[in-house]
């Protein structure tokens, strides 16, 4: 099964939390777990090692606690990061180091809270950004805002760029 390269469980009755073993998926391109309601836990640290992931969808599901650091491992091949309509609470720096990234989507996961990390500035081919529903506060980082000409940014309650 290691030789696996897409993986679509979409609506599915999965229930628990999602394996450790996920990272022996090291040639799957696309992870979508869409619906996927009773799926709960945290997103495990190994998904840094599925590093020909292209495309990581896990939402509508009970996903909690802080995206993993070890995502960022994924610098050079996830172009598509959605992992909204969870429980998440973190968002990490690392985020800034996914270069690659052309959406981003963590729109209504209510217990993400604090600022939006500077380093999102880096995300120079981000093209779609969606953080509404979301507890975030404060205003838009001066760092990412250098993107918003290109960006389709959704509602926020975060204030404007300076």
């Amino acid at each position: 099964m290691s030789a696996l390269s897409n993986l679509y469980l979409e609506s599915s009755q999965l229930s628990g939390q999602l394996p450790s073993e996920i990272g022996n998926l090291q040639l799957m391109t696309h992870l979508s777990l869409f619906g996927a309601n009773s799926l709960a836990g945290t997103l495990p640290t190994e998904i840094g090692t599925c590093t020909s992931l292209n495309v990581l969808t896990i939402s509508y599901t009970s996903l909690r606690g802080s995206i993993p650091t070890e995502i960022s491992r994924l610098s050079t091949t996830l172009s598509d990061l959605d992992l909204s309509y969870n429980n998440l609470q973190l968002l990490p720096s690392e985020l800034g180091l996914l270069t690659g990234l052309g959406s981003l989507y963590l729109q209504v996961n209510p217990e993400l809270a604090g600022t939006l990390p500077t380093e999102l500035g880096r995300l120079t081919a981000l093209q779609f950004f969606d953080i509404s529903g979301c507890a975030l506060y404060g205003s838009l980082p001066s760092e990412f805002c250098a993107l918003v000409p290109q960006l389709t940014l959704f509602e926020h309650d975060l204030g404007a760029c300076p």
